[in-house]
């Protein structure tokens, strides 16, 4: 990575969602990968074509159970194929408590927040480089 470029994960809704749209305290700050990665820093989430049906049913049933009360999108209402919000990557574990670790790999999330408006752009497999222009004037909630 250089000045010019910024990292960015191609990540399946709701799992984009859950990370850049809920609040804090129902944040997911573990994004789960079957790969490690020496990657530290802060990167773009972007929002995949793909979406994780078995993931929805999870997703809405751990919000429940963390005492989540607000909405959930529907699969129709989630942004697809688009950058939509960025967050730091701190640290890798390979086990912990939280309800957000699936395995085999977690990637410890920090300082998640949402773009106001999604910015369309092709995904990658693995962490793919954006050139920052494509942020100029972008605004985050």
């Amino acid at each position: 990575m250089d000045e010019k470029t910024i990292k960015a994960l191609s990540i399946k809704q709701p799992w984009a969602w859950g990370i850049c749209n809920l609040p804090d305290e129902f944040k997911k700050f573990i994004e789960n990968r079957t790969w490690n990665t020496k990657f530290r820093g802060e990167f773009l989430v972007h929002a995949s074509k793909g979406f994780d049906a078995d993931g929805y049913e999870r997703i809405k049933w751990y919000l429940q159970e963390l005492g989540y009360k607000g909405e959930i999108p529907t699969k129709k209402e989630f942004v697809y194929g688009a950058l939509v919000g960025k967050t730091e990557l701190i640290d890798v574990i390979q086990k912990d408590t939280s309800i957000w670790f699936e395995g085999e790999y977690g990637y410890v999330l920090k300082n998640s927040m949402a773009l106001k408006e999604p910015i369309p752009y092709k995904g990658q497999l693995n962490f793919f480089n954006v050139d920052k222009n494509v942020l100029t004037g972008v605004e985050y909630e």
